[in-house]
């Protein structure tokens, strides 16, 4: 199966730092696999794409989540 990871450590640009640090969580999205309601690959004790109606590359159910309702 192939995982998807995410890898932002070389961004520049205005949008923030959301998915290297999250600034409520602390958790870095940087280096996740995308986890679906069916494939969890998060560090959360439960599925984040589950809980959040939407795909990611999840850490621990951070607050950047573009495809999320």
């Amino acid at each position: 199966m192939l995982l998807y990871r995410l890898n932002v450590a070389g961004y520049v640009g205005d949008a923030g730092d959301a998915l290297r640090d999250d600034q409520y969580t602390g958790s870095v999205n940087n280096n996740m696999k995308f986890s679906t309601y069916d494939n969890e690959n998060d560090n959360a004790s439960y599925n984040c794409a589950s809980s959040k109606d939407g795909g990611w590359w999840f850490n621990d159910c951070s607050a950047s989540c573009l495809m999320c309702i």
